[in-house]
């Protein structure tokens, strides 16, 4: 099962290998699976685990419903159904049934997508946000957020911190391979995962406010919802979207929702279930993703076929650094189209700079089922060389049309390098093709591609394609990360300096990036993500962690981290006062505002790591109020003010239509208001405007 990472701290890796991302397809609902008709990613889960039995009894899975097909008989084989838009949806299915998927009639494909453990004073200034909340340089007030929903589907968020103090409408948890959704709001529960902090510090970078701090976030007056899973499976990600999405319909409100996660296995096309089911709720909502943080590893790597040149060799590298003789990843390889992709094994000596093995070439058609599974230690040409397994499968992917090899490596090297404590030995794959094909591939875990050519055709992998599969729909916004803090003070005194890792005012080495072979360049705009010091967990400090702690005046804890897990909330941040100036701009609007405004400030346009440039909060609203003409005076010079309990409203006709809600979206009598802030929406012909008051 692929194990996303959440966006943040680049030199670090959270993958769990042992699990591969489970995708499932039925080519037709009438008869058993087949090799041609099963995913290959599900093939190399079931293969690894051949007892077939988990500790939970549903797998959270996003599923491609077949023209007409019934929700009641999906449910009558006891799927069940959380969200659904058009032909896709959400579900919790039966183990069972991906052991004997004839049951699962009217799904033609199903995808457990990645499973994640996690990995401002300077930056609101940078971005000119603090103008923008202060209401200077002309700006007709200041905008904070207000009546902007802000919403993260994340892990290790806590609800007591005074970063979000009276600011938060829901706060709930997904586990979807128990069919369960736990209302954290309604329990009183401190946090949702005391061994993370992951969430609490992405959202207060979007929208904390504590007065006692220099380090509050950017949407201040902005309304919270966070949605949280143990687990973060796809499907559960999906279901905080939509939840979320709900709310702000049901209280007539903007979203901004930001999900720092990120993955580099993947088509990198839009065609992964996670990108296209985030498309769709782009419909609702503006939803910004991580590039991602291997922008200075060789991650990827591509070749393209010629009559002269039919083959490609990639080595494997460890980054396990505490043990170099161990190899534990995944690797995905992608035709550009149904053409099979053949692979062969083979075993490089460094020392001697020689093969010491290379297998027959393997057509996955012609194996059993299509998979390749080599135990090392039964193997007699290669127990020698390394203990433990290595799976793969191959086949067309009923989606995209793209030829697909999936790969799970588990293995511990034998033999050690007479020069250092590391393997002597490196596997290698060796990739086929027709003349004129493409193939593209990545890693993930704790390896890479060799990071430099070799003799035998080893080719180098790069950072080139980088950016996270899931940041790759053609609706949603990738962010990557700009470089505005390298110390801060420590909390037992003196300071943390970062300054080898990250240079001050440039795009951060380790933000992905990646032009896809459509063309689009990824990510599209940078915004500040090394160092930002924000909230951190009570609930995790008070378990024992101490990472990056600075010293405050406030009553919970702060911490410094880096990674474009912290660039993607503060550009969110951004478009939700951006929103609260115009409500009325949608989602690829406020991503063509963003991009249109960016600015050099801070970082180099020639680096592919930055996209369009830096994010600027200060024209970007200024672009917002008078959008393609939608702000129009009228709307936008009205007093708008109370008197003796009442709410009053000057300069505009009695044709203009107000609502009034308090900071949760909840309706309140515009002539006897409460002593609390509360939300006015203002509707003329040509347009709307909110103002808190």
């Amino acid at each position: 099962m692929k194990r996303m990472r959440l966006q943040s701290r680049p030199f670090l890796y959270f993958w769990d290998m042992n699990k591969h991302k489970i995708l499932f397809a039925m080519l037709t609902t009438a008869v058993c699976a087949t090799a041609a008709e099963t995913d290959i990613s599900l093939k190399l889960h079931l293969s690894a685990q051949p007892t077939h039995r988990a500790e939970s009894p549903y797998l959270p899975m996003v599923l491609d419903i077949e023209e007409g097909s019934e929700i009641a008989d999906m449910e009558s084989q006891g799927i069940k159904i959380w969200y659904r838009r058009g032909d896709m949806a959400l579900a919790a299915v039966p183990r069972d049934l991906l052991i004997n998927p004839a049951g699962m009639a009217g799904i033609r494909k199903a995808s457990l997508g990645g499973l994640s453990h996690p990995l401002l004073d300077k930056a609101v200034p940078d971005t000119r946000a603090d103008k923008v909340l202060d209401g200077l340089d002309a700006l007709p007030r200041p905008f904070d957020g207000a009546g902007v929903l802000v919403g993260l589907s994340d892990i290790g968020f806590d609800a007591t911190h005074p970063a979000f103090a009276g600011r938060i409408a829901g706060f709930s948890r997904y586990d979807l391979a128990e069919n369960s959704h736990v209302d954290l709001l309604a329990t009183g529960e401190i946090t949702d995962c005391a061994s993370e902090t992951h969430a609490t510090h992405v959202c207060g970078i979007m929208a904390g406010n504590d007065l006692s701090v220099p380090y509050r976030g950017v949407a201040r007056g902005s309304v919270i919802y966070a949605t949280t899973s143990e687990a973060l499976y796809d499907a559960n990600i999906l279901c905080g979207v939509e939840e979320i999405i709900s709310y702000g319909r049901e209280h007539d409100m903007p979203v901004v929702i930001n999900l720092s996660l990120g993955t580099t296995l993947g088509p990198h096309d839009g065609s992964s279930a996670m990108a296209r089911y985030l498309d769709l709720c782009s419909e609702d909502a503006c939803i910004l993703l991580s590039a991602g943080n291997d922008g200075n590893s060789s991650v990827s790597a591509h070749k393209r076929f010629s009559d002269d040149d039919t083959s490609v060799s990639l080595g494997f590298t460890s980054t396990q650094y505490d043990d170099l003789m161990k190899l534990s990843g995944s690797a995905d390889i992608w035709g550009d189209t149904g053409k099979p992709v053949r692979l062969r094994l083979k075993i490089w000596n460094l020392y001697d700079e020689r093969y010491m093995y290379s297998s027959d070439w393997i057509d996955f058609e012609s194996l059993p089922d299509g998979i390749l599974s080599i135990d090392f230690e039964k193997h007699p040409d290669l127990k020698q060389f390394f203990k433990g397994t290595l799976l793969a499968a191959g086949q067309t992917d009923p989606v995209n049309g793209r030829y697909n090899i999936g790969m799970n490596v588990n293995l511990t090297s034998l033999l050690k390098h007479p020069d250092g404590a590391y393997s002597n030995v490196r596997p290698v794959i060796e990739l086929s093709s027709l003349p004129g094909s493409d193939v593209w591939a990545y890693t993930a875990g704790k390896m890479i591609f060799s990071g430099r050519s070799y003799l035998g055709g080893i080719i180098s992998g790069s950072p080139e394609r980088s950016i996270s599969d899931m940041a790759t729909g053609f609706h949603t916004v990738s962010v990557g990360s700009a470089t505005t803090r390298v110390t801060a003070p420590a909390i037992n005194g003196g300071q943390y300096d970062w300054a080898g890792f990250v240079t001050l005012d440039e795009v951060s080495k380790f933000s992905s990036y990646g032009t896809l072979d459509d063309g689009r360049r990824l990510p599209h705009f940078c915004a500040p993500g090394a160092y930002i010091v924000s909230a951190a967990n009570s609930a995790w400090v008070s378990s024992g962690h101490a990472v990056n702690l600075v010293p405050t005046e406030s009553t919970g804890p702060y911490m410094a981290e880096c990674g474009t897990s912290m660039a993607s909330p503060h550009a969110a941040g951004i478009m939700a006062l951006w929103l609260e100036a115009n409500p009325q701009l949608t989602p690829q609007q406020l991503r063509q505002i963003a991009v249109e405004t960016a600015v050099e400030r801070g970082v180099d346009r020639n680096d592919p790591r930055t996209g369009a440039g830096l994010i600027d909060a200060l024209d970007g609203v200024r672009r917002a109020l008078n959008f393609q003409g939608v702000h129009s005076p009228e709307a936008g010079l009205a007093r708008i003010y109370r008197r003796d309990g009442r709410l009053v409203i000057e300069g505009v006709d009695d044709t203009a239509s107000v609502s009034v809600h308090d900071l949760f979206g909840r309706p309140v009598n515009a002539d006897a208001l409460p002593p609390a802030p509360v939300i006015v929406r203002l509707t003329t012909a040509s347009s709307t405007v909110v103002r808190k008051i």
